[in-house]
């Protein structure tokens, strides 16, 4: 049922994007289509350390190693929503609350114009994710859905006319994930996962008038062009964990798309990349502290920069009950807060995260407020 409503939202969402612009899509970075928001909070560093859902898709040779065999069945939801879009969203509720104040003629023209410019160049950026799932110590299945759209504007492009770039990652994923233990220190998962996607990345030129003519006579050829792809691929990873009496050394490798990941409609592949990463955690019966540092994409075949590959992070755990997370996410400082309240979880992330291709290019500043029920 995720699956579905996942794919209809995708479907909706591009559609409303792309009217008007042309089309393309945006070939998928090193992050994993779905991460858990504590996991994010921590630098997105999960190699070695997963929670929930994420487990799933960050590395199933976790699923051994936990002294228990249900680890979890439940559901968890997230709300996403860049600081910048709800500061704009405040400003515009304040504005209209004091818009029949008065004043002079030059200071109604200099609001309009701020507004304006705000309105082209203030980053709309929100989402969801929704994941239910089962895991144990040797086997796992689940469905995600995540659907995180960004636009952003200039009031003045090269032609000096007002352009817009449309972004969107629509995802929904079935997956099933196998792990067993090889040795009481080592162990090996693997994860099938079946996906629906669309990955638009448009840019409108409103003086392009030709391909507006071009959409206004046949809009159904756009349609047809973002219809969300279907690709079945497959992960594959192994832990070395090396357990003492207060301190715990693991090592983590993980292939994602083992032998690229194809999809229908005409939609990029998901390119095999290998990732590594090292933790250590110190803990007593009830308490832990894990330290952790992935690199993502190891051999670079998403031609990124060696810092929006790097992830690191930390987790401190307390009573079982609440946790606490910091890291740097591709360079950028990320935290967060996790209550787990027997059967329900709550908690609230920040991370930022790059939009363009280099760091500093076009950051996002981002909260992911979550909310979870299971055992």
């Amino acid at each position: 049922m995720i699956v579905t409503s996942g794919k209809m939202c995708i479907f909706f969402v591009c559609t409303l994007l792309l009217i008007g612009s042309s089309s393309g899509y945006a070939a998928k970075s090193n992050q994993s289509i779905y991460e858990d928001p504590y996991d994010v909070a921590a630098g997105g560093a999960s190699l070695t350390r997963a929670s929930q859902e994420g487990v799933l898709f960050s590395n199933p040779a976790l699923m051994p190693f936990g002294n228990k065999f249900f680890r979890w069945f439940g559901s968890q939801f997230s709300l996403i929503a860049a600081k910048e879009s709800i500061e704009f969203g405040q400003s515009l509720a304040s504005g209209s609350a004091t818009s029949d104040s008065g004043g002079s003629e030059e200071e109604e023209t200099a609001e309009r114009e701020k507004f304006i410019d705000d309105v082209f160049t203030t980053p709309i950026h929100f989402g969801a994710t929704s994941a239910l799932s089962f895991i144990s110590s040797h086997f796992g299945v689940g469905v995600v859905s995540r659907f995180e759209p960004d636009i952003k504007g200039t009031r003045f492009s090269d032609t000096g006319i007002p352009a817009i770039r449309a972004q969107a990652e629509g995802y929904g994923a079935g997956v099933v994930s196998y792990a067993q233990k090889l040795f009481p220190w080592f162990s090996l998962g693997v994860t099938g996962k079946y996906i629906y996607k669309a990955e638009p990345n448009i840019y409108l030129d409103f003086a392009d008038q030709a391909r507006i003519d071009e959409i206004r006579s046949n809009p159904q050829a756009l349609i047809n062009e973002v219809t969300p792809g279907q690709g079945l691929g497959f992960d594959a990873g192994a832990l070395l964990f090396l357990q003492g009496r207060s301190v715990d050394y693991r090592m983590a490798v993980k292939v994602d798309d083992f032998g690229n990941t194809t999809f229908t409609e005409s939609q990029e592949p998901f390119k095999q990349i290998i990732h590594g990463g090292v933790g250590l955690t110190f803990h007593n019966s009830i308490d832990s502290l894990h330290l952790s540092l992935d690199f993502r994409d190891v051999a670079g075949a998403y031609e990124e920069s060696v810092v929006m590959r790097s992830y690191a992070g930390a987790k401190l755990v307390l009573r079982n009950y609440i946790g606490f997370a910091a890291g740097l996410y591709q360079g950028y400082p990320s935290y967060g807060i996790r209550l787990d309240l027997i059967i329900v979880k709550l908690g609230l992330t920040y991370y930022a995260r790059e939009m363009g291709s280099f760091i500093g290019d076009d950051r996002r500043n981002i909260y992911i407020a979550y909310f979870g029920f299971g055992i």
